[in-house]
This record gives C-alpha cells, sequence and structure tokens, in this order.
C-alpha cells in the first residue's frame, strides 16, 4: 500500500511544482531582467523580450504541467500493466520528469527567439 501512494506522489509532484511556479509568476511577474521568474538566454537579450517571456511563460508552463500530469499517470499504468516494480517506475518517471522540465524551458527559448525573430517585434511591446 505504501509503494502506491509513494507512486500517486510521485505522479502528482512535478506537475503541482509547475502549476505552482506558473501560477506564482502569473499573478507576480517579474519585471526586470534578472536570474528570477522565466529567465530563459533570449529573455535576457532585451527589456521587450524578458516582458514578452514573462508575459507567455504562465500559460506555456500550466500546459506543461497538464502535459506532465497525463504521462505521469501514463507512464505508472504501463509500469503497473507490466507488472514493473515500484522502483522502475519511479526511475523511469524521474527521468521523464527532469526532461520535461529541460525540454519546456528549452522550447520556451525557442518561442521567444522565434517570435522576435529578424528583431520583428523589439520595439513593439505590445504584440503578442
Amino acid at each position: 500500500m505504501g509503494e502506491k501512494v509513494m507512486l500517486v506522489i510521485i505522479v502528482l509532484l512535478v506537475p503541482a511544482i509547475l502549476a505552482i511556479v506558473a501560477l506564482r509568476f502569473k499573478k507576480c511577474p517579474v519585471e526586470e531582467i534578472g536570474d528570477n521568474g522565466f529567465s530563459v538566454p533570449e529573455a535576457k537579450k532585451s527589456d521587450a523580450r524578458w516582458k514578452y517571456t514573462q508575459k507567455v511563460g504562465p500559460g506555456f508552463l500550466l500546459k506543461t504541467a497538464g502535459i506532465a500530469l497525463l504521462v505521469n499517470v501514463a507512464i505508472v499504468a504501463l509500469c503497473l500493466a507490466m507488472k514493473g516494480t515500484t522502483q522502475t517506475c519511479t526511475y523511469v518517471l524521474s527521468g521523464w520528469s527532469t526532461g520535461i522540465v529541460v525540454a519546456a524551458l528549452a522550447i520556451l527559448n525557442w518561442k521567444v527567439g522565434k517570435y522576435f525573430e529578424n528583431d520583428c517585434c523589439e520595439n513593439n511591446e505590445s504584440q503578442d
């Protein structure tokens, strides 16, 4: 019984953390370029990029949290269907969770770079 409770906690942990961080930065975005907020390399290139990243980052991270939750549930269901051990499921979930966080930040960085491609929006902060 304790192992299944642990799996439930692991399944919910990363998506919950992603959602909490997203909601925190949606409510209180970081105004100045720095190491807090959605601090990806593309965002630090200009004030307009920083503001855009802080604007789209929370929604993107909430979507990532939803995807992570769905995939976590699928991984556990698959592990249990294949009669995998809790330890095996935990290793797979840990690797996947690390990967989704790294991938989410890389994709956000790419999206910001793509949005500001050719400096089309650098001086127009009101565009979405």
